[in-house]
């Protein structure tokens, strides 16, 4: 069957564009005072301020996890192209910790008592602990022997 390009053309119109019909008792619709407010930012901020920032408060970004958008940290500073903080949520460290000390025999430590089988841990590592998401379990940060979180794989906003 074939068509006629005529009625098509009259039919749809390309390349106009179609303005519905205004009626005189129709208002341009504005955004209504009723369903923002604007106090809810502040209050926000306060909650913000009052929970999760220590010291002076100042942050150079909120910094919330690449994977699955959750706040990690709400006070950091930047270092070079990084973000380092003292404080982090929404995170947990995973222990790295092994049962034996290396150039000793394990079966010395083993041999010795709990509490000093934890100060031998605790005192030859010295290197950094990853800290992950607690929502997606992505790497985010890793937590050096001064217990700074330097982060990684986050993504910041303004504060």
């Amino acid at each position: 069957m074939r068509t006629n390009k005529t009625s098509l053309n009259k039919i749809h119109d390309l390349g106009i564009t179609i303005f519905p019909e205004k009626y005189g008792n129709d208002q341009d619709l504005e955004p209504s005072e009723d369903f923002y407010g604007s106090d809810l930012d502040d209050l926000d901020g306060d909650f913000v301020n009052d929970n999760y920032r220590q010291g002076d408060k100042s942050t150079d970004a909120v910094l919330c996890c690449a994977m699955c958008f959750t706040p990690v940290c709400y006070q950091c500073k930047t270092v070079g192209n990084s973000f380092s903080s003292k404080l982090a949520l929404n995170a947990y460290v995973e222990d790295n910790y092994s049962d034996s000390v290396p150039g000793n025999d394990s079966q010395d430590v083993i041999e010795k008592g709990d509490s000093t089988k934890r100060k031998l841990r605790g005192s030859t590592n010295n290197s950094e602990r990853t800290v992950k998401c607690i929502e997606c379990n992505n790497v985010i940060a890793v937590l050096d022997f001064s217990n700074n979180y330097n982060f990684k794989n986050v993504i910041a906003s303004k504060p």
